[in-house]
């Protein structure tokens, strides 16, 4: 948005005007882009209130002007439907699953929001305020109307204007006389209550409940199921270690049976030699001395050995794991026809010279897919039919994000027959490196996702995938 937008647009109407603001419906000369102009006179409202911030966290704020009148916020003006007319919507039934996807966007949206002042919360979750856009997705319209009675505001009154919200979601229409639909799921309609009844003090009360309630567990099966994760990836990692340590003792033992005959003939021919020279040599402090010292040296350049053997293998195996075509190629376009799909990128990489990207360029959770492990090919179906394998991968981002990797055993038919979540927390500008695990009992693929739950990008690179005896 260039800065010079207010001189290029056009007053058409005034859409309110009291004493506290002035919104005006303006069109833009060029574009002919509809815009409200909303100046706040009152300077306590946005007491303490971070504008820059408050552009960043609310999407469908444009620009953020202070002048000598008051703040000025500029907004596109909206033609999508409000909340409550898309929810009845009789040619577009909304799904329960929907439904959690507009309840989880307020809960949300209210955790990242709690900072702002009452005077600000009332209008952003007024419901009128919030649309559904073309794509089906709840927006904040960022259309703020102040109350008049703005400085008697209490917190009862949020949590009210929350409550009517969620209802409208889960039955189309706001709470009348008090009377929670029957028809909303019990878990629900119970944090709806609590709302409405002085139940809660704290926002994250209220998205407690909402996030541990038995209807989020069953279309967010991750939620459910990340301890447990948590815990099959500390008994996995444990099992790695002791694994790697059983290998490498193989390989230890291995060499030394190579070696030996060399040390037995290099000991024979030393022992010659000082029964040669017992005559010419004197013994004494120094040459035991000196012994050590050579005895020393000759540990040293075995452990050398051994430790460039591990690392040689290592280098090979990197090799190996950094071409991305076994996860990322022509099936996962087939499998994930109706997924978002990460894109090869050579701008950031752990190893080798490309990774894949994801980005989310929206305040939402975007899960995007990264790629697929074809258990009836040749490369991997010696992971087939296993009781729990492990897949890592390396992350990156631009800025530190909040993620969740997930596992989806896929069967006949696309069918999802198990699947595996694990949160993530990935840094910027360092890789780091995260597993999990997954049964792969009677699938054919595993599809690896990586949902973003902010703003960002991020890359994967490294995948691997191995059985942990």
């Amino acid at each position: 948005m260039s800065e010079n937008i207010m001189e290029k647009l056009q007053e058409l109407q005034i859409y309110l005007r009291n004493d506290i603001q002035e919104i005006l419906i303006c069109k833009h000369e060029e574009t002919e882009e509809l815009f409200l102009v909303n100046t706040i006179y009152e300077a306590k409202v946005l007491e303490g209130v971070d504008l820059e911030q408050l552009q960043k966290d609310i999407i469908g704020i444009e620009k953020v002007d202070n002048t000598d009148e008051g703040i000025r916020l500029l907004t596109k003006y909206s033609f999508y439907p409000s909340l409550k007319d898309a929810i009845n919507d009789e040619e577009k039934e909304i799904p329960l699953e929907k439904q959690m996807s507009y309840a989880n966007f307020i809960i949300n949206r209210l955790l990242k929001l709690k900072h702002l002042p009452l005077a600000l919360l009332d209008p952003l979750f007024n419901e009128n305020h919030l649309i559904v856009d073309n794509n089906g997705d709840l927006q904040m319209l960022g259309s703020i109307i102040i109350n008049p009675d703005f400085q008697n505001l209490a917190l009862q009154e949020i949590f009210n204007k929350l409550a009517d919200v969620l209802h409208i979601i889960f039955s189309g229409k706001e709470i009348i006389d008090g009377e929670i639909d029957e028809n909303i799921p019990p878990d629900i309609r119970k944090i709806i209550t609590n709302c409405t009844n002085n139940h809660y003090f704290k926002y994250e009360d209220l998205a407690s409940d909402f996030k541990g309630s038995s209807v989020y567990k069953l279309m967010n099966p991750e939620s459910e199921e990340g301890y447990r994760v948590h815990l099959i990836r500390k008994n996995l990692k444990t099992k790695k270690k002791f694994h790697n340590l059983k290998k490498n003792s193989i390989k230890i033992a291995i060499l030394l049976i190579v070696l030996l005959p060399l040390f037995v003939y290099a000991g024979s021919k030393i022992l010659d030699l000082k029964n040669n020279n017992t005559d010419e040599s004197s013994f004494n402090g120094n040459n035991d001395i000196d012994n050590n010292n050579d005895n020393e040296g000759d540990s040293s350049n075995d452990d050398n050995i051994v430790d460039n053997g591990e690392d040689d293998e290592d280098d090979n195996d990197d090799i190996i794991d950094e071409d991305l075509t076994q996860f990322y190629n022509d099936k996962l376009f087939d499998l994930g026809s109706n997924d978002n799909i990460g894109v090869l990128d050579d701008s950031k990489y752990y190893k080798g010279s490309h990774s894949v990207r994801v980005s989310n360029d929206t305040d939402m959770p975007r899960t995007i897919l990264v790629g697929v492990i074809d258990l009836n090919e040749d490369g991997f179906s010696f992971l087939k039919n296993r009781k729990s394998i492990d897949v890592s991968m390396w992350l990156n981002s631009d800025r530190n994000l909040d993620g969740i990797v997930t596992l989806k055993l896929i069967g006949r038919n696309n069918r999802i027959l198990s699947q595996a979540s694990d949160e993530v927390y990935v840094h910027a500008s360092m890789w780091t490196l995260h597993s999990l695990g997954v049964n792969t009992t009677n699938g054919n693929y595993i599809k690896i996702y990586l949902t973003l739950k902010d703003e960002g990008n991020a890359w994967i690179d490294s995948i691997q995938a191995e059985i942990l005896k």
